[in-house]
């Protein structure tokens, strides 16, 4: 998998962090997310922890190129036991309310570093 391309982002060691993973550009015109199935660490790493994973329920329209939906976003807390930077590959799969309902499988990178040092 290491070859792929997948959208990622990154914190600090140490955080816990909310993370709103928007796929409404895998939904058709009407169709929302009804079901999460799995939000899980995907390369075999360990430390990682999941949890509050939710559809969101709120929409969101801060993002300057695209408006978030209620029902179009996967929503979950990352954290990590790491105490060296680490990059887990996470698996989210959720289900739509279409006719007939896609099952979405989408990727990611989430990178958690070392707190810069400030003075």
């Amino acid at each position: 998998m290491s070859d792929q391309y997948y959208p990622s982002a990154t914190a600090n060691i140490g955080s816990n962090q909310i993370v709103t993973l928007y796929l409404g550009d895998y939904l058709n015109s009407g169709e929302l997310i009804n079901e999460v199935t799995s939000v899980t660490e995907a390369s075999d790493k360990t430390g990682l922890s999941i949890s509050n994973i939710q559809i969101n329920t709120v929409a969101d329209y801060s993002n300057p190129d695209f408006d978030i939906e209620v029902g179009q976003a996967v929503q979950f807390q990352l954290s990590t036991s790491s105490t060296v930077p680490i990059t887990y590959l996470v698996k989210v799969v959720c289900d739509t309310d279409g006719t007939p309902a896609q099952t979405i499988v989408e990727y990611f990178n989430y990178t958690f570093i070392q707190p810069c040092d400030v003075e």
